[in-house]
């Protein structure tokens, strides 16, 4: 057994880096990254990626990156239960609050179904390595560009939600095995189909394209609106977190997006969902 080593960090700048890099002639996946907030809560005009701006048509997938442990030894929890037999994979939902992150993500997927959980999935010798070998076989993969290749993406949309007295019993898991589906685990089992390999992404952001429209302000406009009404259905103001900077989270959404230009619109909408659903908003689409 082993945590890879990593932060979710580190491996989530690999695989969004690389998507960004990947050549897919005019199917581009544009990772919308949060900048940051000064004292003045103002966004930079340095920050920012501006790739998102030069799409024609698209859509938004919605990523929340995780980073796996594997567990080999007959002992572990769920060694010799399905689906499938043996080790695996598995990664812990956060339970602060009763699982409130993952109920969050949840009521975001309702609304946005093309919502993630992103976890690696690599070789099993990796995980019993030393640092060293860890560090040195990302670098490998990051240069070579397969971080996208040892992926997995999850459907949030088929983990059932954790409330109620079920937030309060047993520590609630993801695991997956190669060649089996995936499974919410706690004191019960709920299958997950339709898991994402990272092989595959080409085909999977191709699969959607009779959804792509255009991304114009109208779009922007309308996801901003879409963010904020399921911010409003999830989270009791009176109990949300601050900032770092000492201020209320949900100053975030007094923001008129139909004022405001377009890039920063998306900037501030990136802010929204790293900082309420510690997602990541990428836009797949065609620049023609």
């Amino acid at each position: 057994m082993g945590a890879f080593g990593i932060s979710e960090f580190t491996y989530s700048f690999s695989f969004l880096f690389e998507q960004t890099r990947a050549n897919w002639g005019n199917l581009k996946a544009v990772p919308i990254l949060p900048s940051l907030i000064d004292e003045g809560n103002e966004i930079s005009e340095n920050s920012g990626w501006d790739a998102c701006l030069q799409l024609k048509t698209g859509i938004d997938f919605y990523y929340q990156f995780k980073i796996s442990n594997y567990l080999s030894y007959p002992t572990a929890s769920y060694f010799h239960e399905g689906p499938g037999d043996g080790p695996y994979y598995r990664i812990k939902l956060p339970n602060k609050g009763e699982y409130l992150q993952h109920r969050a993500l949840r009521k975001l997927a309702q609304r946005k179904l093309n919502t993630y959980y992103v976890a690696p999935k690599f070789p099993p010798k990796l995980y019993t390595s030393d640092q060293v070998e860890k560090i040195n076989f990302l670098n490998r993969i990051f240069l070579h560009r397969q971080v996208t290749e040892y992926s997995r993406l999850i459907p949030i949309s088929q983990c059932r939600d954790i409330e109620g007295d079920d937030a309060k019993k047993k520590q609630h898991h993801i695991i997956y095995r190669s060649g089996h589906r995936a499974a919410l685990k706690s004191e019960s089992t709920d299958y997950i189909d339709k898991v994402i390999s990272g092989k595959q992404m080409k085909e999977f952001y191709e699969s959607h394209k009779r959804e792509w429209i255009e991304i114009n302000d109208k779009f922007i406009i309308n996801l901003f609106y879409d963010i904020s009404e399921i911010i409003e259905k999830t989270y009791n103001p009176q109990n949300v977190l601050k900032m770092n900077n000492g201020k209320n989270k949900f100053e975030l959404l007094e923001f008129d997006p139909s004022t405001a230009n377009k890039k920063d619109t998306i900037l501030r909408l990136s802010q929204i969902l790293m900082v309420f659903f510690d997602s990541v908003l990428v836009l797949a689409g065609s620049s023609v």
